[in-house]
């Protein structure tokens, strides 16, 4: 994923949605997530439009929590979107 990742940021679309919708991840996934989302921190740095989509069962509070943890670390547009 990151290399692809890396890649893609050479020649990005115009616009870069990217929708996270996890039931569970752990320590060492949490670590591959911020690297993903560093990688698109840069990209929007860079001047491209980047938005990240985080989808997360209405019910789980931690995966919201996550999620807003998330947004906090990286300066890109960031959705919390509730699912049911």
């Amino acid at each position: 994923m990151i290399n692809w990742l890396n890649e893609y940021a050479e020649k990005p679309n115009k616009k870069t949605v990217i929708n996270f919708k996890l039931t569970y991840f752990n320590t060492a996934s949490s670590k591959l997530l911020l690297d993903i989302l560093m990688k698109l921190e840069e990209m929007h740095e860079k001047g491209h439009e980047v938005l990240i989509r985080w989808h997360y069962p209405e019910d789980d509070e931690d995966m919201e929590e996550a999620g807003e943890e998330y947004a906090d670390i990286v300066d890109v547009p960031f959705e919390q979107v509730a699912y049911s």
